[in-house]
């Protein structure tokens, strides 16, 4: 069985971005799923507010997880060489360009979607 890391790769800032992309996907999937429900007869369409019912169970159920993944960028912890890394990530130095990426990110999860 393969990892997530060899899916996603040794680069953090990408494997972070998969993780926080796992809702907006998941959403993104239940919204398609319902617009090609609409190709169908009558009796095989999905119903909008059964849709948005399970959208909002499926949020709900990971508001936890969605709620770690978006601050996770934001826990840092300083090495006794006075330098900060990410706890989750500890090659991302804080204040870096991918630090600054995973927070941009984070902070779009954050807003969008807890």
């Amino acid at each position: 069985s393969y990892g997530f890391s060899c899916i996603a790769g040794q680069a953090e800032p990408i494997r972070y971005l998969l993780s926080a992309l796992i809702f907006p996907v998941g959403v993104a999937r239940l919204a398609l799923c319902f617009a090609v429900s609409k190709l169908f007869p009558k009796k095989h369409q999905w119903e909008g507010p059964k849709v948005c019912s399970t959208i909002g169970a499926f949020l709900q159920v990971g508001f936890s997880t969605m709620s770690a993944t978006s601050l996770a960028p934001m826990m840092c912890y300083q090495h006794p060489n006075g330098q900060r890394s990410i706890m989750k990530y500890p090659g991302v130095i804080c204040g870096s360009s991918e630090h600054d990426v995973m927070l941009v990110i984070a902070w779009i999860l954050l807003v969008v979607f807890v």
